[in-house]
């Protein structure tokens, strides 16, 4: 039997059992819940009904997603909390005078974002996606960080114009630029696809006062960041930052220039996925060739093979 069947099955026979006899089916209902994972059952009951979004109290403020999103607002309502040591150590590099630039390319939501301004850092945005700017400035207003944050509507790439963007269906972190290139392995050709703005970084260099901390998450396109960008990654202080094989190769992006740039920290730390556990620490000299063989060895594999970095100057 399949799995989808097999719960509509078991709902029936609760929903049943429910008029017939409450106490049994308190007590079935409670056991049902407690064996299957809090995503899964979340993730069902919004599938189907007529919700947009869902706002969610967690450690990091109150925000408002997408409910179709299944990667970023259900896992913020699922965990309570969103990357605490990331923000955590942001704040601690602009320290008590919280003088500086906080730059978060790839924005999403703002759950990064959104709690570092509202602890008074200045804070430049930047997310390509309507819908996900929208949710950001909402969440901006809600947590009451507004005032410190600049929210730009564009994505960032080597140059100005309008692009091309193709829309996740499930995952609204994964929205990404969209190159001419046939591979395929997440059936991103059946994506939604829409135009927006893109920007140079280096466009932006007169807003930006040092320290300079920033967060670089584009699925991929973050060599073209890089490259559009230059004037501002030389003042970087930290550089947070994730690296998806898959997601360069379909821009057909070759990363070797900014894997380079990585050998001018002191000290890089390297993580799988999001969590610091198991983390291992890369002096600059090493990193590079670290990089290059990630990437030959992950090139095909798309779902959940990326590693994050957090490269430090000193």
């Amino acid at each position: 039997m399949q799995v989808s069947t097999r719960k509509r099955v078991i709902r029936s026979a609760l929903g049943a059992l429910q008029d017939a006899a409450p106490g049994t089916y308190e007590r079935l209902q409670r056991n049902f819940a407690e064996l299957t994972p809090r995503a899964e059952v979340l993730r069902d009951a919004l599938a189907g009904l007529p919700i947009t979004s869902i706002t969610v109290a967690g450690e990091q403020g109150v925000f408002e997603g997408s409910a179709a999103d299944v990667s970023v607002i259900q896992r913020y309502a699922i965990e309570g909390n969103w990357s605490p040591k990331t923000i955590a150590m942001v704040k601690d590099v602009f320290g008590p005078s919280k003088k500086g630039t906080y730059l978060d390319i790839g924005a999403n939501i703002g759950l990064t974002a959104v709690p570092i301004a509202a602890s008074g850092i200045k804070t430049i945005a930047f997310e390509a996606v309507p819908a996900n700017a929208a949710f950001l400035r909402r969440n901006a207003e809600v947590n009451g960080a507004a005032k410190h944050i600049e929210i730009v509507d564009a994505a960032l790439l080597d140059k100005a114009g309008e692009v091309t963007f193709e829309l996740s269906p499930t995952n609204h972190g994964d929205h990404r630029f969209r190159n001419a290139n046939e591979m395929s392995l997440m059936d991103e050709a059946q994506w939604q696809t829409i135009t927006v703005p893109a920007h140079a970084l280096d466009g932006f260099a007169d807003r930006i006062t040092g320290p300079v901390v920033m967060k670089l998450d584009v699925q991929g396109a973050e060599p073209l960041v890089y490259r559009g960008g230059k004037s501002v990654f030389d003042r970087l202080d930290v550089l947070i930052c994730e690296i998806s094989p898959y997601a360069m190769a379909r821009m057909q992006v070759d990363p070797a220039d900014f894997f380079a740039y990585f050998g001018g920290f002191a000290k890089v730390r390297v993580f799988e996925r999001e969590s610091e556990d198991g983390a291992v620490d890369y002096a600059g000299a090493d990193i590079v060739a670290f990089l290059t063989k990630f990437n030959d060895d992950n090139v095909r594999e798309p779902y959940g093979r990326y590693i994050n970095l957090v490269a430090t100057r000193a």
